[in-house]
């Protein structure tokens, strides 16, 4: 398959509430099959498949920018570096159907609490219980450590024993590289290796 990331189509803050609509492509993570159909096809498990008004070829949503995906050779977990506006940077493992968030949220806080009012209205459920249904960032960091993330790779190599399985990425703007450490349980560690 082959996946797609596309920004929320600019404008600050997300004025058009592109991230959050899964009738168009924006701040989106798509994912077509290229070996058939013409010029593609749809994989069976997409969410929308068959849906008639969300875009069949959405995998997941609520990106700002997401920059550089990348899959682990050893787990097959999809990695993105999703680049912040005002505060937080973040990095998130991408699964099928997730919502990430923007612009209701910028890494864990709450960016535009209206527009998550709006949208659970929309749903018919309780604002705590969309809010609950995010998918939070596996790390953030916010604007005093760096200002554009740029998503890595998870190290399988056999060169640094001691970055092995851990995700190396950086900022675009500092020039800073970190070596994340993921745990399924929740117990992450960052490690800055230089600037």
């Amino acid at each position: 398959y082959l996946y797609i990331a596309t920004g929320d189509g600019g404008g600050q803050s997300d004025p058009n509430d592109l991230a959050q609509d899964r009738t168009n492509y924006y701040g989106k993570i798509l994912r077509i099959n290229v070996d058939s159909g013409s010029p593609y096809s749809i994989p069976a498990d997409n969410p929308y498949i068959g849906h008639g008004t969300y875009k069949e070829e959405i995998y997941a949503y609520g990106f700002r920018n997401p920059y550089r995906m990348s899959f682990d050779a050893s787990t097959g977990k999809l990695w993105t570096g999703d680049v912040g506006q005002g505060t937080y940077e973040e990095i998130d493992i991408v699964t099928n159907n997730g919502n990430y968030g923007w612009s209701v949220k910028e890494g864990n806080s709450i960016f535009d609490n209206a527009q998550a009012v709006t949208i659970a209205a929309a749903l018919g459920i309780d604002v705590n219980v969309f809010l609950n249904s995010l998918v939070s960032p596996v790390a953030e960091y916010d604007h005093t450590v760096g200002l554009s993330v740029i998503g890595g790779f998870v190290y399988r190599g056999n060169e640094i024993w001691s970055l092995n399985g851990k995700y190396i990425y950086g900022d675009w703007c500092t020039g800073d590289i970190w070596a994340l450490t993921y745990s399924d349980i929740g117990n992450h560690s960052n490690m800055h290796l230089l600037t």
